[in-house]
Parts: C-alpha cells; sequence; structure tokens
C-alpha cells in the first residue's frame, strides 16, 4: 500500500532538517553531511523513523536541503538516487 500525497510539508521533516542544517550556518556544513544518506539515516534519521525511510518526502527535504548543502540539480538526483538505493537494498522489507 502506498501512502497518498502529503498535504503540505510535515512537520517532522522541516523541525529536523531545520536543526540538522542551520540556515547560514555554513560552518555546519562543512562538517556536515557529505551525502543524502548521512543526512536522512544518521544526522537526522528521518531515513530509520519515516515510513518508507522518507523517500515519499524527497521533494520535501530537497526543498529545505539542497540550498543548505549547496548541491545543484545534478548533484541532489545523484544522491537522492543513492539514498533511494541504499534504502531499498538495506532497510526496505523484502
Amino acid at each position: 500500500c502506498q501512502p497518498g500525497p502529503l498535504p503540505g510539508k510535515p512537520p517532522v521533516i522541516v523541525k529536523r532538517l531545520r536543526i540538522a542544517l542551520p540556515s547560514g550556518n555554513k560552518s555546519n556544513n562543512a562538517e556536515g553531511a557529505e551525502h543524502l544518506d548521512d543526512l536522512l539515516m544518521r544526522r537526522t534519521r528521518l531515513g530509520l523513523v519515516a515510513p518508507r525511510g522518507g523517500l515519499d518526502w524527497l521533494g520535501h527535504i530537497r526543498e529545505i536541503a539542497q540550498p543548505e548543502l549547496g548541491w545543484d540539480d545534478a548533484r541532489w538526483d545523484r544522491e537522492a538516487q543513492r539514498y533511494v538505493q541504499l534504502w531499498k537494498q538495506c532497510y526496505d522489507i523484502p
């Protein structure tokens, strides 16, 4: 069963990402997440606690995280593909 579209941004996404990626704190990003899976699995734990690892929320996550991380669209797409593959291989129920 696939969940339907999310109405607005789920508050947990916004809260956890704002904590992990404080606006304007570029030093946090320099020491912070190198990859999307690091951000979602270790730093915010959204990948561990959100339904389907937060896969259905990637659009919302992108709106918040991509500008803070300074990633262009090509980098985001590579990171998202890497995250989806990792989550499906290691965390999804077969």
